[in-house]
């Protein structure tokens, strides 16, 4: 048998970019998520007597999840030790 080198999909820093980007926006929807349900600032009232809140929602969901997620990036990115 020989050993072939496996071929990877993406390179390391692409593997490496993702994954902290996934772990950031996850947090960031959990953010939301918490401050709704602590009815910050009134923000579940606000969702919960609007006719139509699922734009709302979409909009504080997918605005932490970016805004935490970069941030998470960036620390990662800032943190990292380079030794490649």
């Amino acid at each position: 048998m020989t050993n072939k080198p496996t071929r990877q999909l993406l390179p390391p820093i692409v593997v490496f970019l993702l994954t902290h980007a996934a772990i950031g926006s996850l947090t960031g929807l959990a953010v939301a998520a918490a401050l709704v349900s602590a009815n910050v600032g009134q923000m579940r009232d606000l969702l919960t007597a609007s006719s139509d809140p699922v734009p709302a929602a979409a909009l504080l969901a997918v605005g932490f999840a970016t805004l935490i997620g970069s941030v998470w990036v960036g620390a990662a990115v800032m943190l990292k030790l380079w030794d490649e």
